[in-house]
């Protein structure tokens, strides 16, 4: 939690696909921050693995009905953040295409699950 902060949620949302993951690691702008201040093994290291769910699978059947509902949803706060349009385009190719794997989904879900969350509690 203690990266909860909304300024810092709003800074790493808008840092470029590069700074978030690169090279197999994730959280590589905190890898680089935590450069020469934690032992090279922990701020390295691969061994945490999380609980994998099928999403890719259900952004490509299930959910597809979903995401074209959240898209049509009107959100201010959301877009005041983010440019809609162009997660739209993304969403909607990747959607018709049945193309989503981890990768994309790692890229869009958050964009997805903030704009829910915004709409769900705003």
């Amino acid at each position: 939690m203690p990266f909860m902060d909304w300024r810092l949620a709003t800074y790493t949302m808008a840092l470029p696909d590069e700074s978030k993951s690169s090279d197999g690691y994730t959280k590589v702008i905190a890898r680089r921050a935590m450069e020469n201040r934690m032992p090279e093994p922990i701020r390295m290291g691969r061994r945490k693995v999380g609980f994998s769910s099928p999403m890719p699978e259900w952004l490509n059947g299930p959910l597809s009905g979903w995401l074209a509902s959240l898209l049509d949803q009107n959100v201010p706060a959301f877009a005041e953040l983010v440019d809609e349009k162009k997660l739209r385009n993304v969403v909607t190719s990747l959607t018709a295409s049945k193309t989503w794997d981890w990768d994309s989904a790692g890229r869009v879900w958050p964009y997805l699950n903030m704009k829910w969350m915004l709409a769900r509690y705003s």
